[in-house]
């Protein structure tokens, strides 16, 4: 869950998959030979993931296995380099200056993961002066605060983005934004629309008012900027589950009709038959994991209470959903644990 401190200052993996029959037709194994190579040639991986701001732990951390972004942050990149992510929404990736340094989590991050990664915009803050918050004049720039998207040079072309923010600071722990990217596939021309938030997080009536606020908002302005009618994915920390009494930014999405949730993981789901996805691999854990010692699944549930949301239109076919764990054979996580959020993972095509 976010801080506003966010925004200032300085093995294998483990789990079962379960493989739903694929929606194509059967194939002679020639044409399957072929159809495999395209389906890979055309597959495109998309992710979400909370990093826990940096400075966080350095006011307060949440347990003893909870580690300095300096000690993180290894295996935050490690994780995403692994999954071969082409475009990741990142929550948490504060634009405050690391202690020491002159770089913010969120370029520190993207440097770390190399030349063929780069951010959709690398303003720090809406101000004139983009790298300070003091005195700041306030510009739209496309600054995002701590919600950044992350994409792969060498397969997509960014064409526009930008930003909307959702509150007024002063009346949240914000600022609260969404960022937005329309990307160009390189392999095909095929593009798509590609958005990120994080809400404020609380389970208070009176913060449950905010978020639906931000809800509307939100989807607003997708409607807005995705002019095209692309193929639009959501994704971001919504702040509440299916086990919340409510989920405001699920629901408006849902209700919008821009997209759909692919794992049918709705209000108090348990069974994923609802699922359109090819192949579901540790999909019963939560998404949120406090840094304890092993992610939480719950008994007789075959889908996970998430947090965090990767969410798409119906022009999208879901081939991979995954929760990205490092586990021991113990069941326990393997190492440094990367965030108190896992990373979620899909794998689409557009149509």
């Amino acid at each position: 869950m976010a801080l506003s401190l966010s925004l200032f200052g300085a093995l294998p993996i483990a789990g079962a998959a379960t493989v739903r029959p694929a929606a194509s037709p059967s194939v002679t194994p020639n044409l399957a030979a072929k159809a495999t190579a395209s389906s890979a040639a055309e597959s495109l991986r998309v992710a979400s993931f909370n990093v826990r701001c940096a400075n966080c732990s350095r006011v307060s951390r949440i347990n003893g296995r909870e580690k300095r972004w300096e000690k993180r942050r290894a295996k935050v990149v490690s994780q995403i380099r692994a999954e071969k992510v082409d475009v990741i929404a990142l929550q948490e990736a504060s634009p405050g200056r690391l202690v020491g340094k002159k770089i913010s989590q969120f370029e520190d991050l993207t440097k770390r993961l190399g030349s063929s990664y780069r951010l959709t915009n690398s303003n720090r803050y809406g101000c004139a002066k983009s790298t300070t918050y003091k005195r700041c004049t306030k510009v739209n720039n496309g600054a995002s605060a701590d919600v950044r998207i992350v994409y792969k040079t060498r397969r997509l072309a960014l064409i526009d983005q930008g930003s909307k923010q959702l509150d007024e600071e002063k009346a949240t722990s914000g600022p609260r934004f969404l960022a937005w990217a329309i990307f160009r596939d390189k392999t095909d021309g095929r593009k798509f629309f590609f958005a990120n938030t994080h809400v404020e997080p609380g389970q208070s009536s009176a913060t449950r008012a905010v978020r639906a606020k931000q809800a509307a908002m939100i989807v607003a302005e997708i409607k807005a900027k995705n002019r095209g009618h692309l193929p639009v994915v959501m994704t971001g920390d919504f702040a509440a589950t299916k086990l919340s009494s409510a989920n405001q930014v699920y629901d408006a999405l849902m209700n919008s009709g821009l997209v759909i949730d692919p794992l049918g993981n709705s209000h108090l789901m348990k069974s994923a038959s609802h699922a359109i996805v090819d192949k579901l691999i540790n999909t019963k854990y939560d998404t949120l994991n406090n840094f304890e010692a092993r992610p939480t699944s719950r008994e007789g549930s075959d889908l996970g209470a998430y947090i965090d949301y990767i969410l798409t239109s119906t022009a999208i076919r879901v081939l991979e959903y995954k929760v990205v764990l490092s586990l021991k054979s113990n069941g326990e996580f393997a190492g440094v644990i990367p965030s108190d959020h896992n990373m979620v993972r899909a794998t689409i095509r557009l149509h």
